[in-house]
This record gives C-alpha cells, structure tokens and sequence, in this order.
C-alpha cells in the first residue's frame, strides 16, 4: 500500500474525500497529534478503514451479525465473571456484492482494564466494571457489544 497524508482536520471539522476512482478499493487510517516541544506527536491511530468505490465487480458489508457471545446466541450484551473467557461468533452482511477481504473482522475493547479481546474474538474478563467490544468489518460498519464482569 502506498500511504499519503490527505488532510488535517482541526476544531471537530469534518473532510470528504472527492474526486475518487470508479471501482478502486481505498484503505484510511486517522490519526490523532498533539505538538510536544514543537513536534508532532501521535497519541492515537484508528482501525483501518478500506472502503471501494461503486462501478466495480466488488461490494462492501452492510453490517455486522453477531450470532453468538460464549453460549448465548443473538445476544450483544453479557456477563462474565473475573478471569472468565467467551467466544464472540459475527459475520459481514454483505450490501450487494460479493465482498474482497483485505481483512478479517477487528475486535476492540474500551477498557482493556475490565475486559480484552484477541483478534480473534475471544473475550477475556479481567476486573469488575463495564465496557464495550466492538467488531469492525474492513469498511468501518460495526457491532458493539457490552461486557460486564462480576
């Protein structure tokens, strides 16, 4: 891949990305700075985001099922108790046409100080409070979970 910086967005702004390619995937990452001793420094980086654009012969999820959380089907919220582990079962739903990864779902956790997630979704409870798991699809769309441990 080849990266280049698209804009800077300041004040909450928002930016458009226009003029873009018919069927052609694009991949965006934020980032987020602040300036130390009159230097850039990088204190967060989103998820990749890769997105394409219509005209192609690929199409992009619609959103994310989560079928199963340990046992517990159709569910988007569970409780764990301290040390305890849980399978997160999820899947793109496709828009229209047939997707191309170029990655499989993301986990994440707000506080990884209540509960962790592995890339490949297992939940690990690790002290008592709440947060949220969210699972990205590769285009940004995306279930959140609720975790609360005991």
């Amino acid at each position: 891949y080849r990266y280049q910086k698209l804009a800077t967005i300041t004040n909450g702004r928002t930016w458009t990305h226009k003029n873009l390619k018919k069927g052609t995937f694009y991949k965006y990452i934020v980032k987020a700075y602040k300036i130390v001793d009159g230097k850039k420094v990088v204190t967060d980086t989103s998820a990749s985001i890769h997105v394409i654009t219509q005209g192609g012969k690929y199409g992009i999820a619609r959103s994310v099922s989560v079928t199963k959380i340990g046992n517990k089907k159709n569910v988007s919220k569970i409780t764990l108790k301290k040390g305890k582990t849980a399978q997160i079962t999820a899947k793109e739903i496709k828009k229209d046409k047939k997707i191309r990864h170029h990655r499989n779902l993301c986990y994440e956790s707000s506080d990884t100080v209540v509960a962790t997630v592995t890339p490949e979704g297992l939940i690990q409870a690790v002290g008592k409070g709440t947060c949220t798991i969210w699972v990205y699809a590769q285009n940004g769309v995306y279930a959140a979970l609720t975790v609360t441990v005991k």
